[in-house]
Formats: C-alpha cells, sequence, structure tokens
C-alpha cells in the first residue's frame, strides 16, 4: 500500500501538468517539438478551433479548423497582420460536418480561394481506428485520420476529447514523408 501511495504522489505533479479539456475554452492546449516549433489550439465560442504554428526558422501561421478537423482558412501572420490567406468552403453547413469517428470515412468537394484564384478539390477523410496517443507523461484517446487530395496525402491525430487536430506526417507524391512529432504538451493556464 505504501508503495502504491508513494508512486501516486510522484506522479501526481507530472499528471497535473497534461492539458484538460476544459483548456480549450481558455488559453488553450500547447503541444511543443524538440525542434523549437510550438502549436497552440484555442477554441472560439462558435465552437471553431484556431491552431498557431510558430516555428523559428518559418512564418507564424494561423489556422481556424471546423469541428477541429475542417480547415476553414490558412494564413501566414506577419507583424500581427494577416498575409498570403486562403479561405475554404465545403458543400455543406459547418455545423453539418461530422467529428472524426472510428473507422470512418468522408468524401467532400472544397472551394478555396486564395486572394486571386478560386480552385476546386476533392478531400478525402480516412478516419481509423481509436487508439492512445502518448505525449510526455500525457495520454489522449486518438483517432487518425488519413487526408487525401489531389496527389497529397497527410496523416492527423484527433484528439475527439478536446475537438482538435494536429498534422502528424506528411506524404509527398513522390513517396516521401515527413513525419512532425511533439515531445511535450500542456494546459496553459
Amino acid at each position: 500500500m505504501r508503495l502504491f501511495l508513494a508512486l501516486t504522489l510522484l506522479a501526481g505533479p507530472a499528471l497535473a501538468d497534461c492539458p484538460r479539456p476544459s483548456d480549450m475554452a481558455g488559453n488553450g492546449v500547447r503541444f511543443s517539438a524538440s525542434t523549437g516549433d510550438v502549436e497552440t489550439f484555442v477554441r472560439y465560442a462558435d465552437g471553431s478551433v484556431e491552431s498557431t504554428v510558430e516555428s523559428e526558422t518559418k512564418p507564424t501561421v494561423r489556422a481556424v479548423l471546423a469541428k477541429g478537423m475542417y480547415l476553414t482558412r490558412i494564413f501566414d501572420l506577419v507583424d500581427g497582420k494577416a498575409e498570403n490567406e486562403t479561405r475554404y468552403s465545403y458543400p455543406t453547413a459547418l455545423d453539418n460536418l461530422p467529428e472524426p469517428f472510428p473507422d470512418g470515412a468522408l468524401t467532400l468537394t472544397v472551394e478555396g480561394f486564395d486572394g486571386t484564384d478560386r480552385f476546386k478539390s476533392t478531400e478525402t477523410y480516412t478516419f481509423g481506428p481509436a487508439s492512445v496517443l502518448t505525449i510526455g507523461t500525457c495520454a489522449f484517446a486518438m483517432i487518425p485520420v488519413a487526408l487525401s487530395y489531389g496527389q497529397e496525402r497527410e496523416i492527423y491525430h484527433y484528439l475527439p476529447e478536446y475537438g482538435l487536430s494536429y498534422l502528424a506526417e506528411s506524404i509527398a507524391p513522390d513517396g516521401a514523408k515527413t513525419d512532425y512529432r511533439y515531445d511535450t504538451v500542456m494546459g496553459l493556464r
């Protein structure tokens, strides 16, 4: 019994640093990589999720996601102003898009506008089986999502309790893979 109590007390502070779903409605949840890249997620009152990626080597990028998964707006943030903005619209109201669900799939025709040109793309979302993702000392329920459009393929990790997804891997048309791995995560309180 003493050993169990000691282990519980030792684990307490580490688990206390893990984010809580309620952090999304406050200051957000921050993921950090050993590269110095940081991604912060916050949920707006309308239910959409904002992702801000800060990098030591690239401009800050901000994206707005419906249901924490479907890209509606993305832009570079330069001196507090949006640049290189692209907006996306879907064939249904954003509230009607499903949250990712285990072992499911969805194909959508998405329209985009980059400030100059309009374009259409067919996006296929393949939702994998529910699993557990561990980042540092924190464990999360996770649904892997494979997104295919054109010859591009991306893998996202969707965390249903938090209603957010982040890019975990991209696969170029030539098959080259780029992994994006976070080493730590915390709730911003």
